[in-house]
């Protein structure tokens, strides 16, 4: 008999203990991609269906296949997301759970209680931003920037007209639109709650009961954000046929908005990522007429994987888009560059560089992610230090990651990317992103390894 215990967000069989992201073998995105032709692409939430929960989903459904676990032990406290998942595949190939236990299951009832409090919470952040500007038509291109990182569409085209969607910003696009006008587009999306229906009927076809209401759930948040977007965009769009939209979604649901908006108004899409493209495939190809890619591997890649030719690498492009600017270089630091998911992972790394001998007890300096958290990181105050300032942390540096877009930056900012790849979901997605294949980014398997070319780094050995 073969066990498979389930506690927190770990899984245990036989003393050896996973997290989902251990799940992503070597093999797992080519066993994915001969998959993905099936999953629906009609909606605007495929992809993000997708790659947050149908991956992990196969990816934990095709382990307990493999070791033929016949059994399952549901511990306390319990991820719920992770719960969801072992029910409907328990479920889906006859596996008996060994003990009772409660699961907190999402009502059609609060789902559509939080569906109606976001719509109103919506109407109200619109009473707060007065309209001070018009709609206007736009010669050649515009862009909508909702992002940080999307701000760097401003470096690649320095004559574009940019909307920006901070109400801070005498550029925000809400402003362009009456108070009357914006908050009955809110009100409006309580008519449109059944395409949180529809999201439960998308998830059902490829898990269970379980999961869909799960992703039912954590829509109901999001789905009048997305629609309120859409109806402006709408607008704008219509003052705008035939003209260039650049953007930095690419695949998500308001990348999935724009396209349809943009297309059926006649105008062409301009895609300049925000981050790294995915070598996997997903259910609905990046958006874009013209999607500029961060290496010339990914050209490849994508454009084989897609059988398109709209994935284009133009080196002047990535130099403007990745270059920064800083007035005076600080002394070589070692910076490692956070990432939001799998924070065990950063601990671990963190961890490795506090205890080892090689590094001589240099400062660790962290550059946090946009969605990464200070307070995460209170176990080790007063002995690492933050960097706030990206070019202060991009430029002229060591820089350490896991398989963020930072690695790639370093390149153009004259510091030296070092990719530490610990666990196997690193392993699996490093290799998925063409762009990190870059002999000038340094690789390695262990942090140890990595600390000691860090060393050989600073006493002058490249």
């Amino acid at each position: 008999m073969k066990q498979l215990k389930i506690e927190y967000c770990t899984l245990t069989m036989a003393d050896k203990s996973y997290r989902i992201e251990d799940l992503y073998g070597e093999d797992f995105y080519s066993y994915q991609d001969s998959m993905v032709g099936e999953y629906d692409t009609h909606n605007i939430y495929s992809n993000e269906l997708f790659i947050y929960f149908f991956q992990d989903y196969i990816a934990l459904k095709r382990f307990i296949q493999t070791e033929a676990i016949d059994t399952i032990v549901i511990g306390k406290a319990a991820d719920k997301k992770l719960l969801a998942y072992i029910i409907d595949i328990a479920k889906e190939l006859d596996i008996s759970i060994s003990r009772n236990y409660w699961l907190y299951s999402s009502s059609v009832l609060l789902d559509y209680c939080k569906y109606i409090s976001s719509c109103l919470y919506i109407a109200c952040y619109q009473i707060s931003i007065p309209q001070t500007r018009n709609i206007q038509a736009y010669k050649e291109k515009y862009a909508i920037i909702r992002t940080k990182a999307a701000e760097r569409i401003s470096k690649v085209y320095r004559d574009v007209e940019i909307l920006q969607e901070k109400k801070e910003s005498d550029c925000c696009f809400w402003k362009c639109f009456s108070k009357h006008k914006r908050v009955l587009w809110s009100l409006k999306q309580l008519l449109n709650c059944r395409e949180l229906d529809d999201i439960y009927k998308s998830v059902i076809k490829v898990a269970g009961k379980r999961t869909a209401q799960y992703c039912r759930s954590f829509y109901s948040i999001r789905v009048a954000q997305t629609r309120v977007y859409s109806k402006m965009l709408k607008e704008i769009a219509k003052h705008n046929h035939e003209v260039q939209f650049i953007t930095s979604n690419n695949l998500d649901r308001f990348a999935l908005c724009e396209e349809a908006i943009i297309h059926s108004v006649g105008g062409t899409i301009i895609c300049v990522p925000h981050g790294l493209e995915y070598g996997f495939r997903v259910p609905h190809c990046f958006i874009g007429d013209v999607f500029f890619t961060t290496s010339r591997q990914s050209e490849k890649v994508l454009n084989r994987l897609y059988k398109t030719n709209k994935f284009i690498f133009d080196d002047d492009v990535c130099k403007r888009m990745f270059g920064v600017h800083v007035d005076n270089y600080s002394a070589q630091r070692t910076v490692f560059f956070t990432e939001p998911d799998e924070l065990s992972t950063n601990y671990q790394i963190i961890e490795s560089y506090l205890n080892s001998d090689t590094v001589n007890s240099e400062q660790l300096y962290l550059k946090l992610h946009p969605m990464d958290k200070k307070e995460h990181y209170s176990l080790y105050s007063g002995k690492i230090k933050f960097i706030d300032s990206f070019p202060d942390a991009i430029c002229g540096n060591i820089c350490v990651s896991r398989k963020s877009t930072a690695l790639l930056e370093a390149l153009y900012n004259f510091s030296i990317p070092i990719a530490i790849i610990i666990c196997a979901k690193d392993k699996s997605v490093f290799n998925t992103f063409a762009s990190l294949n870059d002999k000038a980014i340094r690789q390695f398997y262990s942090c140890e390894d990595a600390w000691k070319k860090v060393e050989k780094i600073r006493n002058g050995e490249q």
